[in-house]
């Protein structure tokens, strides 16, 4: 298959290139993460109130209309005070992931070869530009700055959930695919009948007239 082949048929993918035999590539511990985590490919000691590049040893390209954010890792942050410098990677970078890391803390971080350091957050792009006007659109918030809405608040009721909608949304998914350790369970969704345009949903709710979904079909 060529490269280019390739390429068209997993646009959609997040493509990772080991650099260094050693190089740990980067994944996620639970299936439901929102970030990948990144691992050091060399070990380091980051002195206190000082910052470090650390290497990964790959290299990555992301789908046009994507980039990666380096986050910190939560552990990391609030136990060690570790927190990211530079921290937005283009879909178009083809160089090795470099990891600026900030230490905050009074004491040294020593990080091991192979240890989780941050997470990569892949996130769509808006691609568009900016257009010079003459005049905003008016807001409630207008020009309040940082601060302008206070630090206390009164907070409203919390909505509950109607409990005939909580009970069609539970039964409408009956079991989650879920991929751990190579077993897969299977993802079985009921079908509903609208019952004003005959239109058959997945939701319980007909999003064609909006009308009310009463009839349930396998």
């Amino acid at each position: 298959m060529s490269h280019e082949v390739f390429r068209r048929e997993y646009v959609d993918h997040m493509l990772v290139k080991r650099l260094h035999p050693n190089a740990m590539l980067p994944q996620r511990a639970h299936d439901t993460d929102a970030g990948l985590d990144v691992f050091a490919l060399d070990g380091a000691m980051i002195k206190s109130h000082s910052d470090e590049l650390l290497r990964t040893g790959f290299a990555m390209s992301l789908p046009k209309g994507w980039c990666a954010i380096v986050k910190e890792k939560s552990g990391r942050a609030t136990k060690q005070k570790l927190t990211i410098g530079a921290c937005v990677i283009d879909c178009d970078y083809r160089g090795e992931v470099l990891i600026h890391l900030f230490n905050n803390g009074d004491k040294h971080v020593v990080i091991g070869a192979g240890e989780k350091i941050t997470q990569l957050l892949i996130v769509p792009v808006w691609s568009g530009n900016p257009f010079e006007v003459d005049e905003l659109d008016e807001t409630e918030r207008g020009e309040g700055r940082m601060g302008s809405t206070g630090l206390r608040v009164v907070q409203p009721p919390a909505q509950k959930i109607d409990p005939e909608m909580e009970a069609k949304i539970k039964d409408a998914v009956k079991h989650v695919v879920h991929k751990r350790k190579g077993k897969t369970s299977t993802m079985h969704t009921n079908f509903y009948v609208c019952d004003q345009c005959g239109q058959r949903n997945s939701s319980w709710h007909c999003p064609k007239c909006d009308g009310k979904v009463v009839d349930e079909t396998d």
